[in-house]
């Protein structure tokens, strides 16, 4: 099968290690500066108001328990966007199985497909439409034998991204790359 033309951002990397192939992606894109302000100012407002709290007289508990559900989403975006700044997610392909695994963080989404029962990838573009306008986003999904979807890797910044890695996977394997209604 030859070898597609395909253009790799600069987020990703290839690495041959032992006949096996890495694609490397770094996660960190412009938005975690915005998430990294938004944390700042989020989390101060939070440690303001827990301190003020505090030093008032005669706060009742519930008062200080109301806006918990504020400190976990500050947590969550805090976790988000520090894994944003270090995190990586290797998809190692093998003979054998296709392994995805991000790190130093956890995160969600680390698996293991058996190339014996992969039968095509192909990249799908996620739109989501929300009170501050859309956003975009794009994942590689694979096809099993039983024509059953399962989504590779998500949360991919851009189309080449998805496209690399579709491709990239379809030639060290020898698939060869057939139309899928949705993708990209």
């Amino acid at each position: 099968m030859s070898d597609y033309i395909v253009p790799i951002p600069e987020s990703i990397e290839l690495i041959n290690d032992r006949g096996n192939l890495i694609i490397r992606r770094k996660w960190f894109n412009w938005k975690f500066i915005f998430f990294t302000f938004f944390v700042i100012v989020w989390n101060s407002v939070l440690v303001m108001f827990y301190v003020m709290m505090n030093q008032a007289e005669g706060v009742p508990l519930f008062a200080l328990l109301i806006p918990i559900i504020h400190v976990v989403m500050g947590l969550v975006l805090t976790y988000y966007t520090i894994a944003g700044y270090v995190n990586k997610t290797d998809i190692t392909v093998s003979r054998m199985s296709i392994k995805v695994r991000s790190y130093p963080l956890k995160w969600l989404g680390d698996k293991e497909i058996s190339v014996s029962t992969t039968k095509q990838l192909y990249t799908k573009r996620v739109i989501r439409r929300g009170k501050n306008g859309r956003s975009e986003s794009f994942q590689v999904h694979v096809i099993n034998n039983q024509n059953q979807h399962e989504k590779l890797v998500g949360g991919l910044h851009t189309q080449e991204e998805g496209l690399a890695i579709e491709k990239k996977i379809e030639n060290f394997l020898g698939i060869e790359d057939q139309p899928v209604v949705g993708e990209v």
